[in-house]
């Protein structure tokens, strides 16, 4: 055979070599069920689809693939155990491992930049070694791991780390901001959760931690939730403002049975309801000490001894407070004429203090039976005034009586008479003296002052019990 065709039998050789090749690392999708397949890519450094690893891998090495333009997917596979990989930097999709019980092991050493990092029931993975820089979406869902090590991006748009039992850590450092939401929760109750560098999210949701630290986070454009932590005091000494104009916000901070302490001391702005609630250690709520305007409601339930808004001058919402300790409401009577635009409700545990009335109940405000609020005037009425007009007592045996009219009037009818007639016959049977003036009429008294005979009126009338006038019985307590 001549050299020349030769050399171009050689050169559509390698062509074709060189197209098989191409045409393995360019699918839209492969699917590998063995270390076997796997090997058949070791000549590709880049994979345009993505790699789906099948059923029958024990082990799974990536060999010398260092980029994965698309996705890695490992799902639903009973023997999975490992994930290696000493070339792979990049995913360009989603790596999603779920339903793989027996892996226990991700070690990816090189591996930064993911779109998706989605880990969700790996019941027996305890540990990971990467160095995940860049992450749109981080989740990871019932594992066994007792850190995020190996996770540090910068910014992402949601982080989500649930009910892994053993996660007792969970260190961000180096993210700086969540563009959409983030939850930590039902991990290990004694989770650490720290956030050193974080500025800014939409949304924070901390359920069932040990403590929280989120010590730069300036502001929240969505909403902040606390609820059921072990936590004892929650801080964040600069964030400013929760939620914005458009989308609103709350701040929540509900059922954490051992905090303490909630210090917030340069928030100025909540965009929505602040919620303060069912927090039974909180007895001092004063860590707002610069909030002043708040364009929701306002709901402080618990058992708070002492409530410090000083600066508050705007509150678009309604403003309620309930405490089942002693409380006294009136330091926030001045809050109606301007600053609370819906309604107002104060409810504490005992009486008001300052209350001319004995037994006043403290309460400013109650229930209607339909439930819905309304407020009643602050001073109570003591028990010499009269009940309300159209009022009637009723016997206790729960059928009517007469009024409280009537009783006088018929008191009176017979009872004139009687005294009369008595008075009558006395003077009649009085003994006869012959000395004038030891016995008159009228017995003599010092001025000003009545016998012990005459009759006292006091402004009552007689038989009626004065402890049923004016009074009104002390209201429900809230729950």
């Amino acid at each position: 055979m001549p050299a020349k065709q030769l050399l171009a039998s050689f050169s559509l050789l390698c062509a074709a070599v060189a197209q098989s090749a191409s045409d393995a690392c360019s699918p839209n999708s492969i699917i590998v069920n063995s270390q076997t397949d796997l090997g058949g890519l070791a000549g590709c450094s880049t994979l345009t689809g993505d790699l789906i690893l099948g059923s029958g891998l024990v082990a799974a090495d990536i060999q010398s693939i260092q980029t994965i333009l698309g996705s890695l997917r490992v799902s639903d596979n009973a023997d999975l155990q490992s994930v290696t990989g000493d070339s792979l930097t990049t995913i360009g999709g989603i790596f999603e491992l779920s339903n793989l019980t027996l892996l226990n092991l991700i070690s990816l050493p090189v591996l930064k930049s993911v779109k998706e990092v989605q880990w969700e029931t790996l019941p027996a993975l305890s540990s990971v070694e990467s160095k995940i820089t860049l992450a749109d979406v981080v989740s990871i869902s019932d594992t066994l791991l007792e850190s995020v090590a190996g996770l540090s991006p910068s910014s992402v748009r949601i982080l989500n780390v649930n009910n892994n039992k053993y996660m007792k850590g969970a260190k961000f450092a180096g993210l700086t901001s969540v563009t959409g939401s983030f939850a930590i929760a039902y991990n290990d109750p004694s989770i650490v959760i720290s956030f050193p560098d974080l500025v800014w999210a939409y949304d924070a949701t901390f359920i069932g931690c040990g403590d929280v630290a989120l010590a730069s986070l300036t502001n929240i454009n969505g909403s902040i939730s606390v609820y059921s932590n072990r936590i004892r005091t929650f801080l964040t000494p600069s964030l400013v403002s929760v939620g914005t104009d458009i989308d609103g916000g709350n701040l929540v901070i509900r059922d954490n049975s051992l905090l303490t302490n909630i210090s917030m001391p340069l928030l100025e702005l909540i965009n929505g309801d602040l919620e303060v609630s069912n927090n039974a250690q909180v007895s001092q709520l004063n860590g707002f000490p610069k909030l002043s305007s708040v364009n929701g409601s306002i709901k402080l339930i618990g058992n708070f001894q002492n409530i410090e808004l000083p600066v508050i001058r705007d509150i678009e919402g309604d403003f309620t407070i309930q405490t089942t300790s002693d409380f006294d409401c009136s330091k926030f009577e001045p809050l109606k004429i301007s600053v609370i635009k819906g309604s107002y409700t104060c409810v504490s545990g005992s009486s008001n203090p300052g209350s001319s009335a004995v037994g006043a109940p403290r309460t400013q405000s109650t229930i209607k039976p339909s439930g819905t609020m309304f407020t009643t005037t602050n001073s109570v009425p003591s028990k010499t005034e009269s009940p309300p007009a159209g009022t009637s007592q009723s016997a206790p045996n729960g059928h009517n009586s007469l009024s409280t009219g009537a009783i006088i009037g018929i008191a009176v009818g017979i009872g004139v008479p009687l005294i009369l007639a008595c008075l009558y016959v006395g003077y009649k049977c009085r003994p006869r003296s012959t000395h004038t003036g030891i016995y008159s009429t009228e017995t003599q008294t010092s001025p000003g002052k009545s016998s012990g005979q005459a009759h006292y009126d006091t402004g009552r009338e007689p038989g009626v019990d004065q402890s049923q006038l004016g009074g009104i019985s002390k209201p429900t307590n809230l729950k």
